[in-house]
């Protein structure tokens, strides 16, 4: 498929236009406090609702402690891949309370857009910060489907019909860039992955989520 990354500049993505109910999101650093682009509860009556009643997403707290503990111990490490962004409240987190440059991959155009709208509304000293990307991660490029619950944005499945998504395979994108595969491995472990198959045919990564829904199921993506 054919995909390009925002380039932070762009308005809406040209995807789809959702509803933005803008409200205000208060990282675990305290300050700033900063606009965040939710779902009307119509739409999102999951993590939508949750950010509007606490003004964050504390399960993202974990991934800002684990951040700071490798920066202890590698000071030049600063890159973090959010992989399935949701509506971007971990890479909220992350921007308003760590030094990260954030790689993000976010497939479903809904949230593509909520994402796009936050970051818009926030200084371009952020924005320069993310790298978005359109896309599913998966064990080979193509084009794929995705659909989900008609009240709850974050359950999104990609391999369902509804919308087409583009996949791509992350060690084959991110090691012609400059990362190795030993290095690509450890960043991902380091965002509370495991890994399994390790190697440039197929890496498959592994990343137990919040539960909100009630469900002890794990989300698991191949990257």
């Amino acid at each position: 498929g054919t995909w390009q990354m925002w380039d932070r500049t762009s308005e809406i993505s040209s995807y789809t236009t959702s509803t933005c109910d803008l409200i205000t999101f208060r990282p675990s650093s305290g300050s700033p406090q900063a606009p965040f682009c939710a779902y009307p509860l119509t739409e999102d009556n999951y993590m939508s609702k949750i950010v509007k009643l606490t003004q964050r997403f504390a399960h993202c707290d974990k991934l800002v402690e684990m951040y700071n503990r490798v920066k202890e111990r590698d000071v030049a490490h600063n890159i973090y891949i959010d992989i399935g962004t949701n509506i971007g409240t971990c890479l909220m987190e992350m921007l308003f309370s760590t030094d990260a440059v954030i790689v993000a991959f976010e497939p479903d155009p809904g949230n593509i857009d909520q994402i796009i709208t936050t970051l818009l509304y926030n200084h371009k000293r952020y924005r320069d910060r993310v790298s978005l990307f359109p896309l599913a991660l998966a064990s080979q490029r193509g084009i794929s489907s995705i659909t989900r619950a008609s009240d709850n944005s974050g359950n999104a499945i990609v391999g369902l019909e509804k919308t087409d998504v583009t996949t791509e395979i992350l060690d084959k994108w991110l090691i012609p860039q400059g990362c190795s595969e030993a290095e690509l491995v450890e960043r991902i472990e380091i965002l509370d992955f495991s890994i399994s198959n390790p190697g440039l045919d197929d890496i498959i990564a592994y990343r137990k989520v919040p539960v909100i829904t009630g469900s002890d199921d794990a989300v698991r993506h191949r990257v």
